[in-house]
């Protein structure tokens, strides 16, 4: 993410939706990430996984607590 934020041409007025792994209070979460202008704008974590037939998000990743809801300033 940081790479793609030092260019400043390359979000330059283009809205981008990255998916990627956060780091958390030491859990892993599955976020999406919205970015423009070489700003972070939201971190979405999945509040569910994707778990049946070719799908095992769970041995990576952690679901977002349903109840715990927070805007985190940067």
């Amino acid at each position: 993410m940081a790479a793609l934020l030092a260019d400043k041409e390359l979000t330059k007025d283009i809205l981008c939706d990255i998916g990627m792994p956060v780091s958390f209070c030491d859990t892993l979460y599955n976020c999406r990430v919205i970015c423009l202008n070489q700003k972070i704008l939201l971190i979405r974590p999945k509040l569910n996984m994707a778990d049946g037939d070719n799908y095992r998000e769970n041995r990576w990743f952690t679901p977002w607590p349903q109840e715990r809801q927070e805007l985190l300033d940067f």
